[in-house]
């Protein structure tokens, strides 16, 4: 019995101390966090919210202690709050929910880059105190619509133009956080997507887009044309890209590639796809389950093609529905054409090319006409002119009166004449000609002559031999008479 009493003191000794020990606080990281009467709001200050251009806030606007909202043009399908019961409660409310995502475990430390990511449901704190996105974040919830994602940051979150955090598998912006130690800036045309709770102030440039909501603690919201979905809103987007961007050679066929995603919660359906310089974009891939239903998982693709001879921009648009609801949004690419350096150089080396060849056919054209033309001329005018008049008259006309018997005459009237016709009009009388000239060339041309050729001269012929031979003649005859008187 002592011993059983010994044994039930020490139990309840124990059982004391383990309920006076305090239970250490631990929260889940996948517990989602509670964000009380701040969740009905889009927008909650601590100074001002500032709105400059069209801006679309689809929920509550709240200001607490500060008063100053300058709303500008911007439409606001909620209630504006201005340091009332209502809005004061709900920055309590905001200071709370702040410290419990700043306290949950376990930690994921990851790069502060977060663009090419694709990241599961968990709790993640930057490794260096800020966080930085260019390009696209995926969030997969893995199938689980209740998925939890809470990043921190001791210092900034600042995204880039145009980059975007996309859900995939489920997952939705009410389950989202970004805890930001100091203050948060949303690029040009960036989508964001979650609950931003930052220490100090939220600037959304022009264009910026949410699907969630912007609370600052303790400074200002800054606004620019921008679109703010606190409920959960269906929302399409559009990317368009080319194959060249630039065409360098003259015309060519560019071919479009479209991207169409589903950045809400809802399916969307009716999609169509369109642009105003092509006729026929049709769909190319992305309907996983062939549903004909854009679900918020999916990415769609379009193709389509056209020639382009000058710089081009064409606009693509995306049209849907959801719940009855119409969603649209555009794309703009520009296609350049550099037509001006190719003109030049196809058209002048042509020209070049073909203009010097005529010239050298000119330079080739001269040459022969001048080379043969005064050759010609000049080396056959002037031999046949002066050389074959005069011989062939005196050779041809003495030959044939030689042997018939009026030689004399012959001889006497070709030699006036022929001497006479060249250098008549120097010497006038025939005679000085023959008595002068003819003699003294007969003497030594006829025996060369006869001793050669057996012809008699073919120019002046001496006197004295046709004298000898008449009297030789006149002897014979006169011998002849004599022997024919004796007989």
């Amino acid at each position: 019995m002592k011993l059983f009493k010994k044994i039930s003191q020490m139990l309840l000794v124990l059982t004391l101390l383990v309920v006076m020990i305090p239970p250490s606080i631990s929260i889940a990281a996948d517990a989602p966090i509670n964000m009380g009467t701040a969740e009905d709001f889009a927008i909650l200050a601590g100074q001002t919210v500032t709105n400059t251009g069209t801006t679309t806030i689809n929920g509550n606007v709240g200001i607490s202690p500060g008063s100053a909202f300058t709303r500008g043009p911007a439409i606001i399908n909620g209630t504006v709050h201005i340091d009332d019961a209502i809005a004061i409660q709900a920055k309590d409310d905001l200071t709370t929910a702040f410290k419990n995502a700043a306290e949950r475990s376990p930690k994921i430390t990851i790069p502060s880059e977060l663009g090419g990511s694709t990241l599961k449901p968990g709790y993640y704190v930057s490794e260096s105190g800020k966080f930085e996105l260019t390009g696209t974040l995926t969030l997969d919830a893995e199938g689980d619509s209740n998925a939890v994602f809470v990043f921190v940051t001791s210092s900034t979150l600042i995204t880039a133009t145009s980059s975007q955090v996309k859900f995939i598998n489920g997952a939705d912006k009410s389950q989202v956080f970004w805890n930001v130690g100091s203050s948060a800036t949303l690029g040009i045309t960036s989508h964001f997507e979650g609950t931003i709770m930052a220490m100090e102030s939220i600037t959304l440039t022009t264009g910026a887009t949410i699907n969630g909501a912007l609370l600052a603690r303790n400074g200002a919201v800054t606004l620019d044309s921008n679109t703010i979905n606190t409920v959960n809103l269906p929302l399409i987007s559009i990317e368009k890209t080319a194959d060249k961007s630039e065409l360098n050679e003259g015309p060519d066929t560019v071919t479009y590639s479209y991207e169409v995603s589903n950045l809400g919660s809802n399916n969307l359906v009716d999609v169509i796809v369109t642009d105003d310089k092509i006729s026929d974009v049709t769909y190319d891939s992305g309907d996983t389950n062939a549903d004909k239903i854009l679900q918020p998982s999916e990415v769609w693709t379009y193709m389509g093609s056209m020639m382009i001879d000058v710089t081009t921009t064409n606009v693509a648009t995306v049209a849907a529905k959801a719940n009855n609801v119409d969603v649209v949004d555009t794309d703009t690419l520009t296609v350049t054409v550099s037509d001006v350096e190719a003109e030049p150089t196809v058209t002048p080396e042509p020209e070049t090319t073909v203009i010097p060849e005529p010239d050298a056919e000119t330079t080739v054209e001269p040459e022969p006409e001048t080379t043969v033309a005064p050759d010609a001329e000049t080396t056959v005018e002037p031999e046949p002119t002066t050389t074959p008049e005069p011989e062939p008259e005196t050779t041809v006309e003495p030959e044939a009166e030689t042997t018939v018997a009026p030689e004399p005459e012959t001889t006497v009237a070709p030699e006036p004449e022929t001497t006479v016709a060249p250098e008549p009009e120097t010497t006038v009388e025939p005679e000085a000609e023959p008595t002068t000239t003819p003699e003294p060339e007969p003497t030594t041309t006829p025996e060369t002559d006869i001793t050669v050729g057996g012809k008699l001269p073919n120019t002046s012929t001496p006197l004295y031999l046709y004298l000898t031979g008449g009297l030789g003649f006149a002897l014979l005859g006169l011998m002849g008479l004599k022997f024919n008187s004796k007989g």
